[in-house]
């Protein structure tokens, strides 16, 4: 009714401009012109190429002399060094607080729910914070994530509570002890990182190892050695940069009759909810102005 026309399976190789003006776009497969007033690159970014997100809109924007940010992948999950991740797949813990240390100064923080993987770490609390992790990476730092896997307790309390289960139940075993804060698995695995026997009765454990599992509990420290790419990513960092378009119209402020919308752009926040209302609201702001043209 509207008098719209879908072309499936016809990429765009270029968008065509005159005088600063678009004039339309060329399709890869010909090498007619389709003119056009307006032309809107809502091509997304690099995330989960399989759905079609090839970067296109990138290599467009910039061919006709817009700035592209650096293109990373963000809400990705994290690749860890040495084992105890791998080893603790499939084991998540709820409500956890990850701290991004770099050269011992933490520089980002996340709270949610951490996921144990083959290859290391995901969930939302990993997801919420990997964008900083890749950009540490890509400048050649080592980034490490603390958990504090307790964050309802304090350190004094946990140590407390230790205490009070010396007295009152002395013979039990530390891992049992542990693994009434944390699961089983991760418990036993947590003991054996820090160098405890996890047999050892709580009234056996000495006041350093005490001191090292509250260490552990709060502030359990996994070196990041890499991140799963644009395959596994929600979301594309960089892209567009914002100076070069009119926030009012997501017009271009270098070509008439461009516009621009979603993850082609340099936005990206820290959750996928920011990211999916960006899209929402630069769509409909640069429909909107089209349909004016």
């Amino acid at each position: 009714d509207s008098g719209v026309k879908i072309k499936s399976g016809s990429p765009v190789a270029k968008i065509a401009a005159e005088d600063n003006r678009v004039v339309g776009i060329q399709l890869t497969k010909s090498e007619t012109l389709i003119p056009a007033k307006s032309v809107i690159i809502a091509t997304g970014g690099k995330s989960y190429p399989a759905t079609g997100s090839s970067g296109d809109g990138y290599r467009m924007a910039e061919s006709i002399g817009h700035t592209i940010m650096p293109v990373y992948p963000a809400s990705v999950p994290l690749v860890t060094k040495g084992t105890i991740a791998p080893s603790l797949k499939g084991i998540s813990i709820e409500s956890v607080i990850a701290n991004l240390k770099v050269g011992g100064k933490i520089v980002a923080q996340s709270e949610g729910d951490l996921l144990f993987t083959h290859f290391g770490v995901s969930g939302p609390v990993i997801l919420n914070i990997s964008k900083y992790c890749v950009e540490q990476l890509r400048a050649d730092n080592h980034p490490i994530l603390s958990f504090d896997l307790i964050p309802e307790y304090s350190a004094e309390q946990i140590e407390k509570k230790l205490l009070e289960h010396y007295k009152i139940s002395g013979k039990k075993q530390i891992s049992s002890i542990v693994g009434e804060y944390i699961p089983s698995r991760m418990a036993q695995a947590l003991l054996e990182q820090l160098q405890i026997d996890s047999t050892k009765r709580i009234n056996q454990i000495t006041a350093e190892e005490r001191r090292k599992i509250i260490q552990g509990l709060k502030g359990l420290e996994i070196a990041i050695s890499g991140h799963r790419g644009f395959a596994e990513a929600q979301v594309s960092a960089g892209g567009v940069i914002l100076k070069e378009i009119d926030p009012r119209t997501m017009q271009s402020r270098l070509i008439k009759g461009l516009y621009f919308c979603g993850e082609v752009l340099d936005i990206d926040g820290d959750t996928g909810g920011f990211n999916l209302q960006a899209a929402f609201s630069t769509g409909y702001v640069a429909g909107s102005e089209c349909a004016k043209r």
